[in-house]
Order: C-alpha cells, then structure tokens, then sequence
C-alpha cells in the first residue's frame, strides 16, 4: 500500500456517482490499480465504488502539491470539508496525502 499512498498523495481524486475517479501522473497509475486501492475507497465513501484511473500526462511525478490563494469564504469551505467523517478516515488510511482543493459543490 505504500506505493498506492504515494500515487494518491500525486492524484486528483474525485467521486462522480458510483465512480471514483483518480487522476494521477502517467508514472503512478500501476499502482493505483491494485485492487486494495478499491477495497479501501469503497472503505472510505461508505459504499461500493467502481475505481477509474486516468493518466494524465501534464501531472508530473513527484511534484510539490499546488498551493491556491485562499479567501476567508475557501477557509471555511476547507475547514468544513476537512472536518467531514470520509475526509478524516480517508486521511487515516492516507497519511502522507495531501489535499490541494477543495471546492464547494453547493454553489
């Protein structure tokens, strides 16, 4: 699992119904396809998910996460979504991952 914790600390990761897209550097997706990467995201949404990962050629391997300029309006967003109970197991199980943005899907 190490080398799948290190692919999605890389990764854009978003949950679009059933799916749990994983958008990472072209380097990492061999390791985003193990099947435990599956088992604990379906752990972490509560529910069955089906895993997709897309190779994305313009994310390079390894880079420093992006850091946004953030308004008081993204502070709480961020606070808010950093406080939901799947954001908080999914960083147990993911330690070294990192989140680079939050958005707020209600507006």
């Amino acid at each position: 699992m190490k080398f799948s914790a290190d692919a999605i600390a890389q990764a854009e990761v978003t949950l679009q119904g059933n799916d749990l897209v994983v958008r990472a550097p072209k380097a990492m997706t061999l390791a985003l396809r193990d099947p435990s990467v599956q088992r604990v995201a379906a752990q972490v949404v509560g529910k069955p998910v089906r895993l997709r990962v897309e190779a994305d050629a313009n994310m390079k391997a390894a880079a420093a996460p992006a850091r946004a300029e953030s308004s008081a309006d993204d502070s709480e967003v961020r606070q808010r979504a950093l406080s939901h109970p799947g954001v908080k197991r999914f960083q147990e199980l993911f330690p070294d991952a990192h989140i680079r943005a939050v958005r707020n899907l209600s507006e």
